[in-house]
């Protein structure tokens, strides 16, 4: 999105929160590995503009269903490859 510098990642154990962040990402990188989190675990992304002023914030997503699209991604790039 126009005016974004990073992203911020927000984790929970339950859907409404409450959502701590644990770490930012620079703007244009898209990828965050959470060493720490589960499949139970709830996520948050909030697109960040200057100033440190948040421009969106994302609807909860699932542990789990992040889970199973980094692996569809995974096997999908190694299909590709051969």
């Amino acid at each position: 999105s126009a005016g974004v510098v990073s992203y911020n990642i927000l984790r929970s154990t339950h859907i409404d929160g409450p959502y701590t962040l644990i770490d930012s990402v620079n703007w244009p990188a898209n990828e965050f590995v959470d060493t720490d989190g589960a499949p139970n675990s709830y996520y948050k992304i909030q697109e960040v503009g200057a100033g440190n002023s948040i421009l969106t914030t994302s609807q909860p997503i699932a542990g789990e269903e992040l889970l199973l699209k980094s692996s569809l991604r995974y096997e999908l790039l190694d299909l590709l490859n051969c």
